[in-house]
């Protein structure tokens, strides 16, 4: 029980951050081994400390409870799921590659849009940025590399206007992002915007 409560949040039952990074080094590994690829999606959502601050922590409980559930729906029983901080969660889709993650995206979006309704601030409607980072063996790509893409991919997505997803471009590659979505309220973005290099 102490070993199952030490990786495990609280309050959504999902992993922690810890035991996703254990998890995620563990999943590389494998899919370096098998000559696989898969993807990272790492989401932080939009304007969710208007709820805390407008609607009380229960009520932000309880979205993160049903976000947690949301995702979990979008994920297949051996990818990784985590709430890695307060509003922020990170997936690992195994052998899967950008584009079936993108799609997964959108999906989530679409979902979340159901919430709009719980949302603190009614001109700033809950939403989520969310960095995708594929990971390719071949290129010898560490953890904290993967991460760190993802997360510079989901600053992208906040920088273009929030409630959209960013493709973070590869370890040697020159671009910092690769594509960016704007928001999928209609669970069917077109990418807008284009590279942006170093």
């Amino acid at each position: 029980d102490l070993e199952h409560m030490s990786k495990t949040d609280g309050l959504t039952g999902l992993m922690n951050r810890r035991a996703f990074q254990d998890a995620l080094e563990a999943a590389m590994a494998r899919a370096a081994r098998d000559g696989k690829s898969g993807a990272l999606l790492y989401i932080d959502l939009d304007n969710f400390k208007a709820i805390n601050d407008n609607r009380g922590h229960e009520v932000g409980d309880t979205v993160l409870c049903d976000i947690s559930t949301m995702l979990t729906s979008c994920s297949r029983i051996y990818d990784l799921v985590a709430r890695i901080g307060g509003d922020e969660f990170a997936i690992w889709l195994n052998d899967l590659d950008i584009d079936s993650a993108t799609k997964r995206a959108d999906e989530f979006l679409a979902m979340l849009s159901q919430l709009a309704d719980r949302s603190g601030d009614l001109a700033k409607p809950l939403g989520a940025s969310i960095g995708l980072a594929r990971f390719e063996p071949a290129t010898g790509e560490s953890l904290r590399e993967l991460l760190i893409r993802a997360d510079d991919a989901m600053y992208a997505a906040k920088r273009s206007g929030k409630n959209g997803w960013a493709v973070a471009g590869q370890p040697d590659d020159l671009a910092v992002v690769d594509t960016v979505a704007g928001s999928t309220q209609d669970n069917a973005a077109e990418p807008h915007g284009g590279r942006t290099d170093r």
